[in-house]
């Protein structure tokens, strides 16, 4: 059964220098990025500053387990996005029921019971989708924000990640029906508190107001900024403030490839750019690829996200990049499962199970591995490799891979040959018997001595010259 993923690509590039620019090309990878501009092609149908729309990527090739969805666009100027990127999890067929109908709903307010314990919510005609509405009462609840969060399971017994929204609950007498937006602000940075941002003329007031706003940011300075904009009713209220971070440029070119000198992380709640938690050294370089390790134990299970942000050597910081994760409850976990095999690959993963099994393993949580690896067959005429080792535990379940580069010492190489006696009006034959050389190396003939290549040929090949030319060569 062919099987895809049905997406809502929301992608907006937007460019502070010469005012926003059309986004006319996007693309996406799965797992591994192979550069900007060589991911898939995804067809964009009506470009714009911002574009959303739905998309299907095909999964049918890749294994079962988590994979890591990134997509990014470009705009007319040539100019690339950041990646945005999603973990996603492929179940097997055999695990899931086609079209698994939904059987079960439930909300909660603000604070989470936990799966399955929050308010019931009736369902009228399970179906794989539904669209019904729901009564939710709100008379014990306290004038201000509030959170209203929904949750869906199907009979697979798959619970779906929750759906939550913002409300405000006013007081019985600020109520107005169909209460017109009469006043809009922003303000860039700091908040001067509600009323006093920079006001936006409302050309239309209406429930719902679209328009465009010029916004002056010729006294900022250099470097990430956000935007927050907020509304106010005829009733007197105030929306949330809704908000873009967005980057001012110098005038002058930014220095091209400036190396990322730091990392750090951070969980659920920003501490602020500089305030996260650092990650260990790293080859700083224009991209980095670093592993390492995120303590959970103090996190509550359910939904958490984990954030990362860079820092090149300039003092400028990155976007942050955020991945949804779930911490499961205290039962056995991977840590606590016996390493029962590993194996080992060199530059290009042949996927897992299928790399060089390594024997024999004394099984344990940990394991010190000391094999032989083969390099026969490696290209040596680029000595820089990468090896990869990865461990299964006894539920079968497959670790991330361990990289670790390395290099191929070898000899260096001498030219050499032989050749036959020369008789008069008889070829001469010519063997290569050069030393130490590379595998894949090219073996190039120059009878004459001229600069010019005069054959190409493999070790041991019979190569042939008149010798009135060999005797014409020696005498100049």
């Amino acid at each position: 059964m062919s099987r895809s993923l049905l997406l809502l690509l929301v992608l907006s590039l937007i460019g502070f220098t010469s005012g926003a620019q059309q986004i006319n090309r996007a693309e996406y990878f799965i797992d591994t990025d192979n550069g900007v501009g060589t991911g898939t092609p995804i067809s964009i149908t009506t470009a714009g500053n911002q574009v959303n729309q739905s998309f299907n990527i095909p999964v049918n090739a890749l294994s079962l387990g988590f994979h890591r969805l990134g997509v990014r666009c470009r705009n007319v100027n040539g100019i690339w996005s950041q990646q945005i990127s999603s973990l996603f999890y492929l179940l097997s067929n055999a695990t899931l029921t086609a079209n698994a109908n939904i059987n079960r709903a439930e909300y909660f307010i603000d604070a989470d019971p936990g799966l399955g314990a929050g308010s019931p919510i009736t369902i009228t005609s399970p179906n794989a989708t539904i669209n019904q509405n729901v009564g939710i009462n709100i008379g014990s609840l306290s004038q201000g924000f509030h959170r209203l969060v929904v949750r869906v399971r199907n009979t697979n017994g798959i619970w779906s990640e929750q759906l939550s929204s913002l409300f405000y609950v006013l007081p019985p007498a600020q109520i107005a029906a169909n209460a017109n937006i009469n006043r809009a602000e922003y303000f860039i940075d700091t908040d001067p508190g509600l009323g006093a941002g920079s006001p936006v003329t409302i050309t239309s007031p209406n429930a719902t107001i679209n328009q465009n706003v010029g916004i002056n940011i010729g006294s900022l300075n250099q470097g990430f900024h956000r935007l927050v904009v907020r509304i106010r009713n005829a009733s007197g209220v105030w929306s949330e403030q809704l908000s873009s971070l967005f980057y001012v440029l110098p005038p002058a070119p930014i220095a091209a490839n400036s190396n990322v000198t730091k990392a750090e992380y951070f969980i659920d709640t920003d501490p602020g750019v500089g305030n996260g938690t650092a990650i260990p050294p790293f080859t700083a370089g224009t991209a980095v690829n670093s592993a390492f390790s995120v303590p959970v134990n103090t996190l509550s299970q359910g939904f958490h996200r984990l954030n990362v942000r860079v820092r090149d050597g300039a003092g400028k910081w990155s976007h942050q990049l955020s991945s949804m994760f779930y911490v499961l409850p205290n039962a056995p976990s991977v840590q606590q499962q016996q390493i029962v095999a590993a194996e080992w690959f060199v530059d290009a993963d042949p996927g897992v199970g299928n790399g060089t099994s390594i024997t024999p393993i004394q099984a344990g949580n940990s394991v010190n591995i000391l094999t032989d690896i083969s390099v026969a067959g490696l290209n040596l005429i680029d000595p820089n490799h990468t090896l990869s080792i990865r461990v299964k535990d006894q539920t079968g379940k497959w670790s991330l891979h361990l990289a670790a580069p390395f290099q191929i010492c070898q000899p260096t190489s001498t030219a050499n040959f032989t050749f036959s006696s020369p008789c008069p009006n008889q070829a001469i034959s010519f063997t290569n018997s050069s030393t130490n050389v590379p595998v894949g190396a090219a073996l190039q003939w120059d009878f004459n001595n001229d600069g010019v290549i005069d054959a190409n040929g493999k070790t041991g090949e019979q190569l042939c010259v008149d010798i009135l030319t060999l005797f014409t060569s020696l005498t100049k």
